[in-house]
């Protein structure tokens, strides 16, 4: 498809000639999704400097806002997280962060907007093809293609490389290791401590307890900073984040709209039978077991199943939200609203979604039309916030001089991709303050350079 194409797994050339950051910004596409949109109000008054590289809506720089970083921008390719109504001209991530910009990329903004000193800088590049739930990992020709390509990763590392600030965290899958493994990231980033981690997102709080992700953790080797994990276990369920939510009468809540009974979703044909095309309210009053994958019939009449589709437990942790599919509330058996699904993820409630041209006030949305797909976008590829704002506390406190108490327990297992970088990222780089990382690894036992430097 050449160059032309809106879809960057595509395209050809460099990094920015696939991912579009050389587009033609009076391109239609770039209509509702401006390569630059100005900052709204003024920046905070605040000595800590943060901005997002890929960050989306900005989930992972919400605790550092809250924790009293100055966000100054986001340097974001995907349009979806750009969007602007054209009805409200608002954008999600400057309505969030006031004074922050957010752009394509650096060509995009004036020159005197482009960050300064950066004290952090966080961001979640692409990772659908290597999750199990991708279409282009899990079928078709695209198995071995797409989940060989390495993604915008270098992109986000090249923005690391140019922006250099003191610390960053990128979110991503540790299937990313195969395509592009951590010599290349110290090949771009030679002046960085790197801290490949395997983190449980429920282990800091959040309610998706299997949404356990690869992090890299990094700081200039100046810092001789070591990132140290704290996890911990919790009892908090989906009710505990969303008992109030349950009936859809708070017109002052944003972004909690219901759906239209008698709309028949795409999403849920051949649920019944072949050919079967209910409606909201024939899903709703069915007799589907929401706590398994959803059923469904092939023209032979044989039943399939359609993996990452079983909704949440009321009393119990949810299942991890993507950027597809919107599991059904476990008692309204109706779709989660955006707010429910941003709860979900952590977000407060005055961090305010403009996915749609309706406005984040709507009575009435569907999921899986244009508008409420992006809606489904913006909330399930967002991070959940609690990790990045622990990372970010971390930072801070190392940055102050002051202590940081943390468990340093970890409650995933281990992953052999992540523990695999960690031990080369030791072998060909090595850390600052090597013996204090040694320390606060979970992989002595394994480690030769741990081993030699402890007879």
């Amino acid at each position: 498809m050449g160059n032309n194409s809106n879809t960057w797994q595509h395209r050809t050339g460099t990094d920015e000639e696939r991912f579009g950051l050389l587009d033609d910004p009076k391109r239609l596409k770039y209509r509702k999704a401006p390569v630059f949109i100005e900052p709204v109000g003024s920046l905070p008054d605040r000595e800590l400097i943060a901005v997002g590289l890929t960050c989306g809506v900005g989930s992972l720089l919400v605790g550092a806002k809250q924790l009293g970083y100055k966000v100054t921008g986001n340097f974001e390719w995907r349009d979806y997280y750009r969007y602007m109504p054209l009805t409200t001209k608002k954008s999600t991530f400057t309505e969030n962060f006031p004074g922050a910009f957010i752009a394509r990329g650096t060509r995009d903004i004036p020159k005197d907007l482009m960050p300064g000193r950066i004290d952090f800088a966080a961001g979640h590049p692409e990772c659908g093809r290597y999750s199990s739930l991708s279409h282009s990992v899990t079928k078709g020709t695209y198995k071995e293609t797409r989940k060989g390509d390495v993604s915008d990763i270098p992109l986000f590392l090249k923005l690391i490389a140019l922006l250099r600030p003191r610390f960053f965290l990128m979110d991503d899958l540790p299937e990313s290791f195969v395509p592009m493994p951590i010599s290349e990231y110290i090949k771009l980033l030679p002046d960085y401590d790197l801290f490949p981690e395997w983190i449980s997102n429920w282990g800091y709080g959040n309610i998706q307890k299997r949404r356990t992700r690869m992090f890299m953790v990094g700081s200039l080797k100046k810092e001789k900073f070591v990132f140290r994990a704290g996890e911990e276990v919790h009892e908090r369920t989906l009710k505990d984040e969303i008992k109030d939510l349950i009936k859809f009468d708070q017109d002052d809540i944003a972004n909690h709209a219901n759906v239209d009974l008698d709309y028949r979703p795409g999403r849920y044909v051949n649920l019944r039978s072949y050919g079967d095309h209910p409606s909201w309210r024939e899903i709703r009053d069915s007799n589907q077991n929401w706590r398994q994958n959803l059923r469904y019939y092939t023209p032979d009449g044989e039943v399939k199943i359609r993996p990452g589709t079983f909704s949440p437990d009321w009393e119990g942790f949810c299942p991890v939200l993507s950027g597809g599919f919107n599991p059904v509330h476990p008692l309204r058996r109706l779709p989660l609203s955006i707010r429910e699904r941003a709860r979900i993820q952590g977000f407060p409630d005055d961090f305010i979604f403009y996915s749609d041209e309706d406005g984040p006030y709507r009575q009435i949305w569907e999921p899986y039309n244009s508008d409420g797909q992006r809606g489904i976008k913006q909330t399930g590829k967002a991070m959940p916030i609690q990790f990045g704002r622990f990372v970010a506390d971390q930072v801070k406190h190392h940055i102050e001089g002051k202590g940081f108490k943390v468990t340093g327990r970890r409650l995933a297992g281990e992953n052999e991709k992540v523990s695999k970088a960690k031990l080369s990222f030791c072998t060909l780089s090595g850390y600052a303050d090597q013996d204090k990382a040694c320390r606060s690894c979970w992989l002595t036992s394994k480690c030769e350079i741990y081993k030699a430097n402890h007879k």
